[in-house]
């Protein structure tokens, strides 16, 4: 059935067209949770087809409607947050399918109204914030210091303060924030009203060191995220050091990496028996092309039910459809492995000429 839809989209009338995004939009919602992969990727076709055929009012309504739906196809998300404003804003302040990448590339590329909705996202990374610190107007910057799922870099939030003095209000915000840089309190002070200078001078008054343990505490989860990524990295070593003496294969390490979903360590046990510098294997696990894995992974031997499971985790990692997995394992598949040794020869060479 859907896929006889899509045929439809040419020949209907603009009313219809109109009619049928309501009722495919409609449709998906409903059952999103319950629809295959496959299903999933013929909404897609459907709505991103529709949504350029369909007055503003109607790629609003669309937005309001898929933009709570964790499911909502990724081609369909990104479309509606390139919109003009009043379509994107519902996608951009609520969707979970936008990624990091898509929205700081939102915010550096979109005006004030992208930016303002982006604010207002409940949870909000440094990458994307330092992004609408650096563009943001008035607005956008009272709109993200209001935010409290918002993360400040130090360098955000040393020009959020200087800001301050020229954004009415701003200082006062910026004073009710728990993770406010002591060095950026001193600075606010003398834009600060009378109400929150008082706010500010109880909170020290109440907890003089309140700043020093919040940095203190900082650095300790600092510390624990580098002991926790030193541990990783030596289970690593110690997988690598297991397969070298056939205590385990390589097969069975990478499907237990996976089931971890432990990416950086897939690419650090690939890069070793590969001989292939990690950097550029952790590069290519985040490209959307398969070829530099699946030649790796064939000149290693991986089985085909491993890379299949290799292909599916990096389709949720990449946000792409599930209907590539199978594409990537009938490639992979398709690889001569002498053709895939001398690829590898070859790019070795390579790159020990450019350094």
């Amino acid at each position: 059935m859907l896929s006889s839809l899509l045929d439809i989209t040419h020949e209907a009338s603009s009313d219809r067209r109109r009619e049928l995004l309501t009722q495919i939009s409609a449709l998906f919602v409903e059952g999103a949770d319950d629809y295959s992969d496959r299903e999933v990727v013929l909404f897609s076709d459907i709505m991103t087809r529709l949504i350029e055929q369909v007055p503003v009012e109607d790629r609003v309504a669309l937005s309001e409607r898929v933009a709570h739906v964790e499911r909502t196809p990724h081609e369909v998300a990104l479309r509606l947050a390139n919109d003009s404003e009043e379509v994107a804003a519902p996608i951009l302040e609520h969707s979970t399918v936008l990624t990091d990448g898509d929205l700081v590339k939102l915010a550096q590329e979109k005006g004030q109204g992208h930016l303002l909705a982006i604010s207002r996202r409940s949870l909000l990374s440094e990458l994307i914030t330092d992004v609408i610190v650096e563009r943001g107007d008035d607005a956008v910057l009272t709109s993200v210091a209001r935010n409290a799922g918002a993360r400040f870099s130090e360098g955000g939030y040393h020009t959020m303060g200087a800001k301050a003095s020229l954004i009415a209000g701003l200082g006062d915000i910026l004073a009710d924030r728990s993770d406010l840089p002591a060095a950026v309190a001193k600075s606010i002070l003398p834009t600060l009203s009378a109400p929150a200078l008082a706010r500010l001078s109880q909170l020290q008054f109440s907890a003089p060191e309140s700043v020093q343990t919040l940095f203190s505490k900082a650095r300790d989860e600092y510390e624990s995220m580098k002991g926790a990524y030193r541990r990783e990295r030596m289970e690593g070593r110690l997988l690598a050091a297991d397969i070298r003496e056939k205590k385990r294969s390589l097969d069975d390490v990478v499907a237990q990496l996976i089931y971890e979903k432990r990416l950086s360590d897939i690419a650090y046990i690939l890069s070793e028996f590969a001989g292939v510098p990690i950097s550029q294997v952790a590069n290519a696990m985040h490209k959307t092309d398969s070829t530099a894995i699946a030649l790796t992974c064939r000149v290693l031997g991986v089985s085909e039910g491993v890379y299949e499971r290799l292909a599916t985790f990096r389709c949720e990692k990449l946000k792409m459809p599930m209907s590539e997995v199978k594409v990537m394992v009938s490639d992979y598949l398709a690889v001569d492995k002498s053709v895939a040794e001398r690829a590898l020869r070859f790019h070795k060479i390579r790159v020990s000429v450019q350094r």
